[in-house]
């Protein structure tokens, strides 16, 4: 015998039209299967309802609030770690690649000479650079001189004043999230 859908029927009551609710209490009176679970089933429903709900120790909120803020920070730090070592592991990986292919392809001298061309190259670099500030500083008056330097310099502290405001906001916001 099939006892779809009454079982369903007997475990949510609510689900039913008033032709469901007749159709079950016919089937539950010639139904020993069906009966044995109703019953059991009233059992344990009001079994769960005499129960009283236990309250958490005092300050259980507190504490899983901070400890939810610890375990997002701690996560955090893992997933930047993990971040930062396939990142390294990727750098060190080409590095080698990179290497190999240039021992393979280069000799000693043409690396030496490539060392020794490259910071030619920079201190050139470096020495003109300084030729034409020090060329621009004594062509302009001092007045452009002296603006350029204020703007400069209260660009870089409303840059610093910008981080800082939000490192304080970044900060604030996890200690509202306690």
């Amino acid at each position: 015998m099939s006892h779809q859908p009454f079982e369903t029927w007997i475990l949510d009551h609510e689900a039913m039209s008033a032709e469901d609710r007749r159709a079950l209490k016919t089937h539950l009176a010639g139904c020993q299967q069906c009966q044995r679970l109703d019953r059991r089933w009233q059992a344990v429903h009001q079994e769960l309802h005499a129960r009283t709900m236990a309250a958490p120790a005092p300050g259980f909120t507190q504490r899983w609030k901070t400890g939810l803020v610890e375990r997002r920070a701690r996560e955090q730090r893992k997933q930047a770690w993990r971040i930062f070592g396939i990142l390294l592991a990727s750098a060190v990986f080409i590095l080698l690649i990179l290497s190999g292919y240039f021992l393979a392809t280069t000799s000693p001298t043409s690396w030496m000479i490539s060392l020794v061309s490259a910071i030619d190259s920079s201190q050139a670099f470096l020495q003109w650079a300084l030729y034409v500030v020090q060329s621009w500083i004594t062509s302009t008056p001092l007045a452009i001189n002296l603006a350029l330097w204020m703007y400069l310099t209260i660009t870089l502290c409303l840059v610093l004043l910008a981080w800082v405001t939000v490192l304080w906001r970044t900060q604030s916001v996890g200690v509202l999230n306690r």
